[in-house]
């Protein structure tokens, strides 16, 4: 007879990571990250770590400059901020 492997799932934490525990919006691309809207900015997770970008770092002229109001993609796969 064989013998099963006993193993636990655990849900993956990342609060610690993000800028705010309030989540605006979840967004997962064609290439399997997740995008988290935050009000202070917005964070890519690869299912290990957390790259953040902050309305403060995206520049003078950038259209999405202040706060985030809604992710999307498009057909070439570039995430746009709104």
């Amino acid at each position: 007879m064989e013998q099963e492997e006993a193993f636990s799932i655990k849900p993956a934490s990342f609060n610690h990571l993000i800028s705010q525990k309030s989540i605006s919006e979840l967004y997962f691309d064609s290439r399997g990250f997740l995008w988290i809207r935050t009000q202070d900015g917005i964070h890519k997770y690869d299912g290990y770590s957390v790259e953040s970008f902050y309305p403060r770092d995206w520049g003078a002229g950038s259209p999405g400059r202040g706060r985030a109001r809604q992710l999307t993609e498009d057909h070439s796969g570039k995430i746009w901020v709104a």
